[in-house]
């Protein structure tokens, strides 16, 4: 799964769910428990490679934001093979 942060600009689309919208917002943690606590609500809402099968942390320096069009090559090959590695996961 990618995720490109990518939206048509237009107001009716691309817009937070109520729910992940009031995770984002709320009192931040006052202390550990309720830290770890939030962490685990925001990994529920909005995943995490941790909870997709087969994903994998990639580093890719130079990657920010941006996309680099030095960078493209490897990117779309990354999620490529993982598309093709892990049908009806992507």
């Amino acid at each position: 799964m990618t995720s490109v942060m990518s939206t048509t600009g237009e107001p009716e689309y691309g817009q937070s769910a109520p729910a992940a919208f009031a995770l984002l917002t709320r009192a931040p943690a006052t202390d550990r428990d309720s830290y770890v606590q939030g962490s685990i609500e925001g990994l529920r809402m909005w995943g995490s490679p941790e909870l997709i099968p087969g994903a994998r942390f990639e580093l890719i320096e130079g990657m920010g934001h941006d996309y680099p069009a030095q960078l493209w090559k490897r990117w779309t090959k990354l999620v490529s093979e993982f598309a093709h590695a892990n049908p009806g996961h992507s």
